[in-house]
C-alpha cells in the first residue's frame, strides 16, 4: 500500500511540476507578442521602416499563480523602459486570482497566520503574514480613497 501511495504522490508532483512548466511557456509566448505589439511594429530581429524601439534582453522574475510559483520568469523589456506588461502589474510578485482568494480569506475573518497555512497547504507556496497583511492594507487604502 504504501508503494502505491508513494507512486501516486509522485504523479501528482510530476503533473503539477509539468503545469507549471506549460503556465511558465505560455506566459513568456504572451510577454514575448506583447512585446512585439509594443511600440516596436516588429518581432524579433525583424527590420522594418516603421520599427519605434529595440528590445533590450529581458529579466527573471518569480510570480505567483493558481498553478503554482513560477520560478524565473523571462520578462522582456525594451532599451526605453517603457513596456509594461497587462499580463500582471509592475513589481507584483502575486497574480490578481491568488490575491482575490487571499483578500477574500482575510475578509471571511481568516487570521493572516492562518491563510498563510492554507495558501502553503493548497499551492506548495508560503505566502507569509505580513504579505497578507500588506494586501489588507492596500484593500483597505482603496476602499477608504
Amino acid at each position: 500500500m504504501a508503494h502505491k501511495e508513494e507512486f501516486e504522490q509522485a504523479v501528482k508532483l510530476d503533473v503539477e511540476a509539468r503545469v507549471r512548466e506549460g503556465v511558465k511557456a505560455v506566459l513568456e509566448e504572451v510577454l514575448q507578442e506583447e512585446m512585439s505589439e509594443h511600440r516596436l511594429d516588429a518581432d524579433y530581429r525583424e527590420l522594418t521602416p516603421t520599427r519605434k524601439g529595440e528590445r533590450n534582453g529581458h529579466y527573471q522574475r518569480n510570480l505567483v499563480t493558481p498553478a503554482g510559483k513560477i520560478e524565473r520568469l523571462e520578462v522582456p523589456r525594451d532599451r526605453e523602459g517603457e513596456f509594461v506588461t497587462e499580463v500582471f502589474e509592475r513589481y507584483k510578485r502575486i497574480t490578481g486570482s491568488v490575491e482575490e482568494a487571499v483578500l477574500e480569506m482575510y475578509l471571511s475573518g481568516v487570521s493572516t497566520r492562518k491563510i498563510a497555512g492554507i495558501t502553503d497547504a493548497l499551492s506548495k507556496v508560503k505566502i507569509g503574514k505580513d504579505v497578507v497583511s500588506c494586501i489588507a492594507r492596500r484593500l483597505e487604502e482603496e476602499q477608504k480613497a
